[in-house]
């Protein structure tokens, strides 16, 4: 009825499938640092305040969405591929994005070539790489 609910907690789980598209050793722990660094000004906040989701509703969905736009960006400039990403409110209630579903791939990408997509990925980071 127009009237908003009373603030409340979350805790969300998230897990990222990426892969990495560069040939080099990476530890765990740095990829789980850029997560963790990217994610921080969310931490303890009430969603609703802090920016973008002070004008866009920060449900599962919409939050996964704007999180999965900035994150492939971070890991994309480190050489990660993003395939999937998992986000759960609690066991029951989880919000999946898959590259592999056609819509977000923004092509018509069929799952029987999504190696030809990955292999791309990799060799255009190759090419990033090679220009530093």
């Amino acid at each position: 009825n127009g009237i908003m609910g009373q603030a409340h907690p979350h805790t969300w789980e998230m897990i990222l499938h990426v892969v990495r598209g560069q040939d080099k050793f990476v530890q765990f722990n740095d990829l789980e640092r850029l997560v963790e660094e990217f994610m921080e000004p969310y931490q303890g906040k009430v969603l609703n305040e802090v920016a973008p989701f002070d004008v866009i509703n920060p449900t599962l969905e919409n939050c996964a969405h704007y999180f999965k736009d900035r994150l492939i960006e971070i890991l994309n400039r480190e050489g990660w591929i993003f395939l999937m990403m998992e986000m759960s409110e609690n066991p029951s209630r989880s919000y999946v994005i898959s590259m592999v579903d056609e819509q977000e791939m923004g092509r018509d990408q069929a799952l029987n070539t999504l190696t030809d997509y990955i292999l791309d990925d990799i060799r255009n980071a190759g090419a990033i790489e090679d220009d530093r």
